[in-house]
Parts: structure tokens; C-alpha cells; sequence
């Protein structure tokens, strides 16, 4: 759709893939996270794991992008494949983190301190 020259059609094909392809994530992805990590290193983990490496990795990505399509003499088909790569490596992580979910159990268990503990009296009714 992109190699078409038409301006329609490209925008099309962004349209389709932030409808489809972002918004789909999205809805999931925290749910996803909130599960993987514990609450006490919840923030600290979802931070390590997208943000520093959204920004390490996908800084270079257009630099890698560029390199790739000048190297092709202008075809698009490393960027293609480098995408892929990229698309079954989070697959494989998907996977891979499924095992690592499975044995943990998510049951809160409450207690209260004695010190908050309320007795009930009993209250004779007024006339």
C-alpha cells in the first residue's frame, strides 16, 4: 500500500494500522503488565521493561531503518524482515511469559491488626 505514490492509499494503510495494530495493544497490554510484576516493584518493573527499552532500542530504529533501505538500494525488504524479527522475538516473550505467570497466585491475604478490631455492643432500643 505504501509503494503505491498515492496519497489516499497511504493514508489508508496508517489508518488501518494504528486502528488495528496499536489500538488492539493497548487495551491489553496493561492488564498484561499489572500481572507480570509484583505490586511492590510493579512501577519500577513496567518502566525497566517498556520505557528504557522502548527508548534504547527504538531510538536507533530509524538509524537502522535508513542504513537498511540505502544498503537495498531502496527497497523496503530489510526493514520488512527487521520487523518481523522484531514481531516474533515479543511473541516468543509473550510465550515464554506465560510459564512465568502460571505458578504465582494473586490471592490477597488480609489481616487485620487486633488493635482495630471493633466489638459489637448491644444497644437497647429508645422510646
Amino acid at each position: 500500500m505504501l509503494n503505491t505514490g498515492e496519497t489516499w492509499v497511504v493514508w489508508l494503510a496508517i489508518v488501518i494500522g494504528l486502528s488495528f495494530g496499536v489500538a488492539s495493544v493497548s487495551g491489553s497490554i496493561a492488564a498484561f503488565y499489572s500481572e507480570l510484576f509484583e505490586t511492590r516493584i510493579r512501577f519500577t518493573g513496567f518502566v525497566l521493561a517498556r520505557e528504557v527499552s522502548g527508548a534504547v532500542v527504538g531510538g536507533f530504529i530509524p538509524l537502522l531503518a535508513t542504513s537498511r533501505v540505502i544498503w537495498s538500494d531502496g527497497r523496503s525488504w530489510p526493514v520488512s524482515i527487521y520487523m518481523i524479527v522484531t514481531v516474533l522475538i515479543g511473541f516468543l516473550c509473550a510465550y515464554l511469559s506465560r510459564d512465568f505467570l502460571a505458578p504465582r497466585s494473586f490471592a490477597l491475604k488480609v489481616t487485620a491488626p487486633r488493635s482495630l478490631t471493633v466489638e459489637k455492643e448491644a444497644i437497647a432500643p429508645s422510646d
